[in-house]
């Protein structure tokens, strides 16, 4: 079940601190343990507090929407996540995209056609 996380200032500087803090820099974010999380047009950060999860992005995007998805559990090799493109969509050219390196953050755009990318 997600839950939308308040904002909060910026104050991250993005140079390589090292931090996985990324709330400073984009909102809203939802946290979510699974099995299926359908991502909203208002999502920017979906926050993976489990492995297993499955990310469904949403339809009706525009050009420049994008969503970062985040394994914030530290668990992806060991149970990825996979994030699913609308029907008839892609991902960099394929029908999904695998969260399966602990940590990993992926941002994926949408060019406002049938394609999903990660930037």
């Amino acid at each position: 079940m997600g839950h939308v996380a308040p904002e909060r200032p910026c104050g991250c500087g993005g140079g390589g601190g090292g931090s996985n803090d990324c709330s400073c820099f984009v909102k809203p974010q939802i946290s979510t343990s699974g099995p299926t999380y359908n991502v909203s047009l208002t999502d920017r950060i979906i926050k993976l507090l489990s492995g297993g999860v499955s990310v469904n992005l949403p339809s009706g995007a525009t050009q420049d929407n994008f969503f970062m998805v985040k394994d914030f559990d530290g668990n992806a090799s060991a149970s990825p996540s996979t994030v699913f493109p609308p029907i008839g969509h892609t991902i960099d050219g394929q029908s999904s995209l695998l969260i399966d390196v602990d940590m990993m953050c992926m941002t994926i755009a949408f060019d406002g056609n049938n394609k999903w990318f990660v930037v």
